[in-house]
């Protein structure tokens, strides 16, 4: 029982990695298209920082929930 639950544990942090670093490249991808499309001036974050923080509160809580 114990060499199954780790089995399973080894392979949801797998997962979860590999998932990370698609995530993490489409959230980079499209902050960037954000930030050049929608925001009124260069350099300001009303609309990318949310985007972000939003992405990133869901990592989180897909780890946690993991």
């Amino acid at each position: 029982m114990v060499e199954i639950s780790i089995l399973i544990q080894d392979g949801a942090t797998t997962f979860l990695k590999q998932e990370y670093l698609y995530t993490s490249g489409f959230i980079a991808i499209f902050a960037i298209i954000i930030s050049l499309t929608v925001e009124p001036k260069f350099m300001t974050f009303y609309t990318t920082g949310p985007f972000v923080l939003g992405a990133v509160t869901s990592i989180i809580s897909g780890y946690i929930g993991m």
